[in-house]
């Protein structure tokens, strides 16, 4: 899906050879939003010329004239260092004379500490920064079905929903920049709770001699919904200080939207 901003606005992408960046960049510049790509090794980015993207030897070049820098890179070192170093996007991206200031797109999983020192940056040169990492693999990232951990500020969604639409299918409003990271890290943790217990199941029910398949039909009869264990989870998770800047989903804050309706 399109929107009228895409004709106007160009992304630099940086880490666009990686696992994630090379099909989230492709997709970016197949649904005709003009692309400036950049990667440390240059050759994994190359082909990406193929869908339109003009393929630069820096960082700093790739943020000449975008509006958007998105990152997409390994760590939090590495993020700093495409943007904060002697040929870094940052300076570009300062510079810029434009009404609307540029926006940092950070949609590295980088964790809570390096997405606050990227924050403070952004701030610091008068950027707008949108904190955004994605669920999903390699696969997904081609097939255009990511999902997106959004935040930052309310202004920054129509200029950015363009490229989640162009990299996934669904969007989740998670609040101020640095809470996409944090349920970002809840999410992982409980995605390894379920596959520790499965396989701790099945390894159960291989040593008992019981067919693995009796009890994937017989584990759902037995389970209800249990709103108070839900609620202890929520409440440790505040404690641990995972969710502490995160909305109350129960005040409605968080909500789920279908790129389609972006």
């Amino acid at each position: 899906m399109k929107h009228s901003q895409t004709s106007t606005q160009t992304v630099a992408v940086l880490g666009a050879g990686g696992t994630m960046g090379f099909p989230m960049a492709r997709n970016i510049a197949r649904a005709g939003i003009p692309v400036r790509a950049w990667n440390r090794s240059r050759g994994k980015a190359e082909p990406l010329t193929a869908a339109g993207a003009v393929v630069t030897d820096t960082p700093a070049e790739a943020a000449q004239g975008a509006s958007i820098v998105l990152t997409t890179l390994a760590d939090g070192d590495s993020v700093l260092q495409a943007l904060d170093a002697e040929d870094g996007a940052l300076p570009v991206m300062a510079r810029r004379d434009d009404p609307d200031h540029p926006i940092w797109l950070q949609m590295s999983t980088i964790g809570e500490e390096a997405t606050q020192r990227c924050a403070g940056l952004a701030n610091r040169h008068g950027l707008g920064f949108v904190d955004a990492p994605v669920l999903g693999t390699r696969q997904p990232a081609e097939q255009r079905q990511l999902v997106i951990l959004e935040s930052g500020p309310e202004e920054a969604r129509p200029r950015v929903q363009p490229v989640f639409d162009a990299i996934g299918h669904r969007t989740i409003r998670a609040g101020q920049a640095g809470a996409g990271t944090r349920l970002k890290l809840v999410t992982n943790s409980w995605v390894l709770a379920v596959v520790e217990a499965g396989a701790e199941t099945i390894g159960q029910g291989r040593g008992a001699g019981c067919p693995v398949g009796w009890a994937a039909r017989a584990g759902p009869a037995a389970v209800r919904p249990d709103r108070a264990a839900a609620a202890r989870g929520h409440h440790r998770a505040r404690r641990q200080g995972l969710l502490r800047h995160v909305p109350d989903q129960r005040a409605g804050a968080m909500t789920m939207t279908d790129d389609k309706e972006g």
